[in-house]
């Protein structure tokens, strides 16, 4: 079976936010993650590898949440955003294009975060950029808003 082209956003909000309202990584919130995670490996998408801050479509700043005890969260965070037109490398293909990107950290062998990656996802092209504000609320400090 081949992979979708566009992701479904409402399928993906709905498994998105099941696992970010599991406050600790117990039991539940790991098999969230896996429910999510098997939901996204039936769409097509691309990975970039990203410095922790460079390059990185989705870090999110302490003050999003005041109760934050890091400076910032760059793992399981989601922005959205249109591609502009002169964006080269990966991107290129996206141009003109709205795009859900999730940034992805991974443990090295030492437990320290060692690698990053944002995984950019196709949305469908009857998106209505105008739910994004909606989305910052709902998801807080998991949706970061983005300039670009």
């Amino acid at each position: 079976m081949s992979k979708r082209r566009y992701l479904d956003l409402d399928g993906f909000l709905e498994l998105f936010e099941k696992f970010i309202s599991e406050k600790t990584w117990t039991k539940t919130k790991h098999q969230k993650l896996e429910n999510l995670e098997n939901y996204l490996r039936k769409f097509q998408h691309t990975s970039i590898s990203v410095g922790m801050e460079k390059g990185n479509y989705c870090v999110s700043k302490k003050g999003d949440n005041d109760n934050w005890r890091n400076n910032t969260l760059i793992s399981n965070v989601i922005t959205i955003f249109k591609v502009p037109s002169n964006r080269l490398g990966k991107l290129y293909y996206y141009r003109d294009k709205w795009v859900l990107i999730r940034g992805i950290s991974y443990q090295g062998f030492t437990g320290y975060i060692s690698s990053y990656y944002n995984h950019v996802y196709l949305l469908p092209e009857n998106f209505d950029e105008n739910i994004i504000p909606n989305l910052k609320q709902r998801l807080g400090k998991y949706f970061v808003l983005t300039n670009n």
